[in-house]
């Protein structure tokens, strides 16, 4: 037989081909099942230009797979990732309320802003973080203590000051300061992640890593 005309569908053994659609059929159905495409020799699969689409990335964890094929999503955050490891920032908090829920995040997302339409090459992927140590500073203003001595003339009967001498003294827990330096206080580095947030990619607080 070397036609067989038009056929609505055929079923060979456990593959059936039905429209556009080359499936297996049962009892195979549910099982593990390989449905294979083998060219000869050196040949190759060829999909006419076309895209092959719904690749899974649901095995990677298993770094064994390395022959398996993924889809462009997983490699690009995967290529991204590489070559953004992390990022590590020093912050001021002095005087903020909360600063790992709102300020630090809005501070990333303007600094590192993790979708950027007009240049996507720099946009990062989700699971990309940054380590932010924090501080709080102040300006020292060391205690004077002021010892004054007055010296009096007796002048027609009247007490009058004549000379006056005087010390300072710098007192208090920042004596060994020098009054106007800035005083700075680490408190913790914390962690930050990119999440996706309704249908957004932006910075979010993940973890305290150390605190001081």
């Amino acid at each position: 037989m070397n036609n067989l005309g038009v056929l609505t569908y055929l079923t060979v053994t456990n593959v059936s081909i039905t429209a556009s659609t080359i499936a297996v059929v049962p009892p195979f159905v549910g099982a593990d099942v390989t449905l294979r495409l083998r060219a000869a020799g050196a040949g190759t699969v060829d999909v006419g230009a076309s895209y092959i689409t719904n690749v899974s990335t649901a095995s990677f964890s298993d770094s064994t797979q390395g022959m398996y094929a993924a889809n462009k999503n997983y490699v690009d955050n995967l290529f991204h990732l590489v070559g953004t490891k992390g990022f590590a920032l020093t912050l001021d908090i002095t005087g903020i309320v909360n600063p790992t829920t709102t300020v630090i995040p809005t501070y990333l997302n303007y600094l590192l802003p993790p979708t950027n339409p007009s240049l996507p090459a720099y946009d990062l992927p989700v699971g990309a973080r940054c380590r932010v140590l924090c501080y709080i500073s102040a300006v020292n203003i060391p205690t004077t203590v002021v010892n004054m001595t007055e010296s009096f003339t007796n002048i027609g009967g009247q007490s009058v000051v004549t000379g006056v001498a005087g010390t300072f003294t710098v007192a208090g827990s920042n004596a060994t300061v020098p009054p106007g330096y800035l005083n700075v206080k680490y408190t913790s580095v914390e962690e930050f992640v990119v999440n996706t947030v309704s249908g957004s990619n932006i910075w979010q607080w993940n973890a305290t890593v150390v605190t001081f």
